[in-house]
């Protein structure tokens, strides 16, 4: 019953935490297939009014 209130409690909790990325930031939730190798390239900007744009790029390589 502890363990189900504890995860209650932290499930209610993280809305509350502001999340901070960079333009080049995203959530990938891999499917991973066994031997698979992967090249990945992002690039992202971002621009708030009167403030200077902001960009990034990144290119990764990834095996399963």
């Amino acid at each position: 019953m502890k363990y189900r209130m504890a995860c209650i409690a932290t499930l209610a909790a993280l809305p509350l935490s502001a999340a901070l990325a960079g333009p080049a930031d995203y959530v990938f939730v891999p499917a991973v297939t066994y031997g698979e190798r992967e090249i990945d390239f992002k690039a992202g900007a971002w621009k708030k009014s009167g403030e200077d744009r902001l960009s990034a790029s990144s290119i990764g390589f990834g095996y399963g």
